[in-house]
């Protein structure tokens, strides 16, 4: 284990869990953790010094230097909107928001690289579910560290997000006879950020709330004492 690069590659990817979920892990170590929720699931693998770009037939690339993505040109249907769980913001601006967040993470860290989307099976089975891999140099490129791969998986809401972009695919099928692959890639991992946030705002607030509410008892319980 090459310790310097084993720890770049661990803080990145405690900075992209905070940015995207505003959620930490403790490696302890190891190259694998895997975050299980009750409403979510999130699996992070880190590999020191390996290249691997996945090469399935589709993917979508997101460069990402000097702490900005560059989101690839897509083209989104017009007037055929995909409904989100837990956001008004349309397909396109929840994506740019998912590719600023990890752009930022690359920014604190001082690193550059590529944000692979891909699929690990067939590109036509809908799934509440997305995998993305971060491959990570160096600014000078004279690094590498290695790739940070992160699986999402929205538990409670996948019903309801497998339905609403089935639907958003019937309908651009019923317009233009064809979804773009791209366009079902990037559908499943906004989809699936968009839920898994909803859930993590939640659960923050009702913690807020019970914390509030149980200082509250204190202190009226310390003036019945006094």
């Amino acid at each position: 284990m090459d310790t310097k690069k084993y720890d770049k590659l661990v803080s990145l990817a405690n900075q992209t869990l905070y940015q995207i979920y505003t959620l930490q892990a403790e490696f302890n170590d190891k190259t694998y953790k895997d975050l299980d929720n009750t409403n979510f699931r999130i699996t992070i693998e880190i590999r020191e010094d390996d290249t691997k770009i996945p090469t399935y037939n589709t993917t979508v690339i997101i460069p990402v230097s000097n702490g900005k993505a560059q989101t690839p040109e897509i083209t989104y249907p017009k007037d055929i909107n995909l409904e989100l769980v837990g956001t008004q913001h349309t397909l396109k601006e929840q994506f740019e928001i998912f590719s600023s967040s990890i752009a930022h993470a690359y920014d604190k860290e001082d690193v550059k690289g590529s944000v692979i989307i891909y699929k690990s099976e067939d590109i036509d089975n809908v799934k509440a579910q997305s995998r993305f891999r971060m491959m990570v140099n160096s600014t000078d490129d004279k690094t590498i560290y290695g790739w940070i791969e992160i699986v999402q998986e929205d538990k409670n809401d996948k019903n309801s997000i497998i339905s609403k972009i089935s639907e958003f695919y019937k309908k651009i099928k019923a317009a233009v006879k064809v979804v773009l692959p791209e366009l079902k890639l990037i559908s499943e991992t906004v989809s699936t950020f968009s839920g898994i946030i909803k859930d993590i705002k939640k659960s923050t607030s009702s913690f807020s709330y019970l914390k509030f509410n149980s200082l509250n008892i204190f202190v009226i319980m310390s003036i019945l004492l006094l």
